[in-house]
């Protein structure tokens, strides 16, 4: 805008017609294209950003093409402009508003009903606030005094809220123990991150007493169930292990490929080596848990992943790269029972349309939760089951080819934890009013505990200590 400034500053007389007409042709066929182009996966800000701004440009500098004569000059764009600030600055909260009151996205008509009733709303407010803000006739003194005043109670409200932390004693004390349970599930050291190829190996995820060992390897979906799995190897007398890494499935001979994340494919497939390496090799680990979000790659927001091998890190379709991972799980498997471990394979959890941890929150708000009530009424009944529309309805090859892995060798146990969560009608994602689940796909702490109860059978351990 500043190089557009410029220029015009230096311009005698508007552009002729033709240039004028392919600059504002070529203007608006940009901003055009950028809102059919993009998407949740297109990087922005980035050079994507030229599309956009670079068409705006474009038609400012193009004042007198017959896009801006005929087009935007028109009544009705016309209008929108006079209002669009006004318009700008109700639309985000009510937006937001509707997202919070919704337990699933909310859906393309709903957003352009709320789009029309902030649009009413922004005419009103140009017409009564901004109008005569702009041409009253008040003395500056009282002007300023008046808004000056105003400006500074909302300073203070604001202030005290922000120091208050949001006034937290208006709700529940139950609460903010649910918000400190769901934030607490989330992330963790012993979760290697994008980018990260060793398995840490500190005493907060090698926890070596001297004790026999359980070991846990996959991906974030596994690192859920850590907290769990700990509470289950510590009250049977053995220490934990957790090597885990974000999207990162635990498998010898395959990995999986993530255009989004440049390199992860390779340093994938070099943590697993290292750390299924590390649990094969360790006399002490007894019994491994093998788990992951196996059909990651190919669920509907995945864009372009894939299971590839590590050496030729390319897609080949979708039935080959499933054959790719139960190969490579059986490898896996093998490496291990191999080095005398005992191995546990589990399916995935349900992953949900909607999101557990804001309903659990929701819960506790009346109004938020009766708007949402009235939208959903079939999950205002669930009690804390979604029904199976709400449910993202887990992919049967992948499924049955974990199975198939898992049972191919013999000693290997294969549970599948979307079984322990749903019954025919439904899923579960809450318990007693307390969230299974930290987002829609990741349990929480107590998921873990809902998911492994009876699960993990071992014999108690009697090794001593060194």
């Amino acid at each position: 805008m500043h190089f557009l400034a410029i220029a015009r500053s230096r311009a005698s007389s508007p552009l002729p017609a033709l240039p004028a007409n392919i600059l504002g042709f070529t203007g608006i066929g940009l901003v055009v294209l950028s809102a059919c182009l993009f998407n949740e996966h297109t990087p922005f800000p980035g050079l994507a950003a030229l599309l956009p701004v670079g068409g705006t440009l474009a038609l400012l500098l193009a004042e007198g093409s017959t896009v801006n004569r005929l087009v935007l000059s028109a009544r009705p764009f016309v209008g929108v402009g006079l209002v669009s600030y006004s318009w700008y600055l109700w639309h985000w909260p009510l937006m937001a508003l509707t997202w919070l009151c919704m337990a699933q996205p909310a859906r393309p008509a709903q957003l352009v009903v709320v789009a029309f009733v902030s649009l009413g709303l922004a005419v009103l407010s140009w017409r009564y606030i901004e109008q005569p803000f702009r041409h009253g006739r008040l003395p500056s003194r009282t002007v300023l005094l008046r808004y000056g005043s105003a400006t500074a109670l909302c300073g203070a409200a604001l202030s005290a809220i922000y120091m208050s932390h949001g006034f937290p004693a208006r709700f529940n004390p139950a609460l903010q123990m649910t918000e400190a349970s769901l934030a607490a599930g989330r992330g963790g050291s012993c979760l290697a991150n994008y980018g990260d190829a060793r398995p840490n190996t500190t005493l907060a995820c090698v926890h070596d007493t001297g004790r026999l060992q359980i070991a846990l390897l996959g991906d974030s979906h596994a690192a859920a169930l850590a907290p769990a799995l700990a509470r289950i190897a510590r009250a049977g007398g053995y220490d934990f292990v957790q090597f885990t890494k974000s999207s990162c499935p635990p498998l010898m001979g395959a990995t999986r490929l993530m255009p989004q994340h440049p390199g992860h494919a390779a340093t994938c497939a070099l943590y697993n080596e290292r750390a299924i390496t590390l649990v094969a090799n360790n006399p002490e680990v007894q019994l491994v848990v093998l788990t992951g979000y196996w059909s990651a790659p190919y669920e509907a927001d995945a864009g372009d992943d894939a299971y590839v091998d590590p050496g030729h890190p390319v897609d080949d379709g979708v039935v080959a790269g499933i054959a790719r991972m139960r190969a490579a799980l059986i490898r896996t498997e093998t490496i291990l029972t191999q080095a005398g471990k005992k191995v546990i394979v589990l399916g995935d959890v349900p992953h949900f349309r909607l999101d557990p941890a804001r309903e659990a929150v929701t819960a506790f708000m009346p109004v938020r939760a009766w708007v949402e009530h009235q939208l959903a009424p079939d999950l205002a009944l669930a009690g804390g089951i979604a029904p199976l529309p709400w449910v993202v309805t887990p992919s049967r090859s992948i499924e049955n080819a974990v199975r198939a892995a898992a049972t191919r060798i013999g000693g290997i146990t294969y549970a599948s934890l979307y079984d322990r969560f749903c019954i025919p009608r439904g899923c579960r994602f809450s318990r007693d009013s307390t969230s299974l689940y930290v987002d829609s796909q990741h349990l929480s702490d107590v998921g873990g505990a809902f998911a492994l109860n009876g699960l993990i059978d071992v014999a108690p351990s009697t090794m001593a200590n060194k």
